[in-house]
């Protein structure tokens, strides 16, 4: 599990670790594995390091200072590097390194020429601590796309929330000091990839905001033992789909049949999917009755509200989607039951995209996606999966993760639906296994839609969400083997 720390947390671990290293020697490690950084890049690109044209873009504090120590190790392998100065002062220390090391600063309205023949940028303006917009005439400096790294956190972006309040430099690679601060995962067209150089600050042993890896997917999808039966391995039930929606429960099912259950059992509606997929059982029992299930995926492309609270009054986890969501928005007794099923006890999770979550959630700011989320489940009790880039997994004691594994092929038609199935059947899973339904489980579902999305997008295909659905397995099979996507 990758812990997130928000910016208090980090300067709280900061001051811990200046109580035995001094706070100059903790800046040119964390100088120092920038420069590392940067100077791969520069081989990868180049070919060599020496004769390559770096300019720094160096603000007023100790991220400034960051970019002018690196500069100065990069100018000392036989780079040229010119330091722009943005603000009205200059960290000393880091300008005096850099000059001794054949390093040139100037004013802003120096930097166009350097930037001509620009090899790498590496962008210093504005640390974590920074809010808000950054100078128009940086943004400008960069049009021409030039190779960026950013130190800590691309300038104008905020780190914990990954808001960006106008204008904010859009790195290649940034490269962050300690731990992941969680902007730099809610921001991902201006982060780009993230490197973490360890400067020796000590992590929490328990953080409320994380991000799981394929290492923490594979408990949740075990493989089946020789005393396993379908039973044992989980029943999942489908409530979706509708004569106006037909496609709808058939990508649930889809989704639910390669998340590691033994059923699939599909409520109501469901003739169409038995005759594609004929392992699927279909019933018209009541949910009640349905005694197998072991949880249930209700809702995408539901219209009747009866179906949402029947599958509601059952005593199992539920996953609510898309057609029920809009109930819910409007319904306050459908609102009533879950929040009474969460004082029973019992699981509800709910799935919403951006403008779902605004029709159930008016009063509540969505620009800041944890604490939307987390408000929500606090709320609501129910586990809430904010669906979006990324996508952001919230329980109602505050804990919260924050998916790493989403693509943007993601968004699809249906690809929600498919998601919707996974839950469901990770779901049944942990409750046919006597586990509980939590926070973590529903994430490594999450995760587990996403790498499926990466592996039907290898090679530059286009994807459907029958493409999603179809690599589920692919996906579970990454997580068995321990491996990042």
């Amino acid at each position: 599990m990758i812990p997130l720390l928000t910016v208090a947390q980090m300067r709280a671990a900061e001051e811990a670790l200046f109580t035995t290293v001094a706070p100059e020697v903790v800046m040119q490690r964390a100088a120092r594995g920038l420069s590392d950084v940067c100077l791969r890049l520069l081989e990868a690109e180049r070919g060599q390091i020496a004769g390559a044209d770096v300019v720094l873009l160096v603000g007023t504090g100790n991220n400034g200072g960051d970019a002018l120590l690196a500069g100065a190790d990069l100018a000392a392998r036989g780079c040229r590097v010119h330091a722009v100065q943005v603000g009205d002062r200059i960290h000393a220390e880091g300008l005096h390194a850099l000059t001794r090391a054949g390093g040139i600063c100037g004013a802003l309205d120096e930097a166009d020429a350097w930037m001509s023949s620009c090899d790498l940028v590496i962008d210093g303006v504005v640390g974590i601590g920074g809010r808000g917009a950054v100078d128009p005439r940086i943004i400008e400096l960069l049009d021409g796309d030039p190779l960026t790294v950013a130190v800590d956190i691309p300038s104008g972006v905020d780190a914990d929330t990954g808001h960006i309040a106008g204008a904010a430099v859009r790195a290649d690679l940034t490269v962050t000091f300690g731990a992941v601060k969680p902007g730099l995962l809610l921001a991902p067209d201006h982060v780009g990839e993230i490197e973490v150089v360890d400067i020796g600050v000590t992590i929490p042993e328990e953080v409320a905001l994380a991000s799981l890896e394929a290492s923490d997917i594979e408990c949740w999808v075990p493989e089946p033992g020789w005393s396993d039966y379908k039973y044992s391995r989980g029943v999942v039930g489908v409530a979706a789909g509708s004569e106006d929606y037909p496609g709808a429960g058939m990508l649930v099912a889809a989704g639910a049949r390669h998340a590691n259950v033994g059923m699939v059992h599909v409520w109501g509606t469901g003739s169409d999917i038995v005759q594609v997929f004929p392992d699927v059982v279909r019933s018209a029992a009541p949910p009640n009755e349905c005694a197998r299930v072991t949880a249930w995926a209700c809702g995408s492309g539901v219209t009747s509200r009866d179906v949402v609270s029947s599958v509601l009054e059952t005593r199992l986890p539920v996953v609510l989607d898309a057609g029920a969501l809009r109930i819910m928005s409007s319904d306050s007794a459908i609102r009533d039951a879950v929040t009474e099923r969460t004082d029973r006890g019992i699981t509800t999770v709910l799935t919403p995209h951006a403008g779902e979550f605004t029709a159930l959630f008016p009063k509540i700011d969505a620009a800041d996606r944890v604490h939307a989320a987390r408000d929500a489940a606090r709320r609501t009790g129910a586990i809430v999966v904010l669906k979006g880039a990324p996508t952001v997994i919230a329980d109602p004691l505050g804990e919260v993760r924050i998916d790493i594994a989403g693509t943007p092929a993601l968004a699809c038609a249906g690809s929600g639906d498919v998601l919707s199935g996974i839950l469901g059947g990770l779901a049944a899973g942990a409750q046919a296994r006597g586990e509980i339904v939590d926070v973590d489980v529903i994430s490594a579902g999450v995760w587990i839609h996403g790498v499926a999305g990466q592996v039907a997008a290898e090679g530059g295909r286009t994807v459907t969400a029958t493409d999603i659905a179809a690599h589920v397995a692919d996906a579970i099979a990454i997580a068995r083997a321990g491996m990042d996507a």
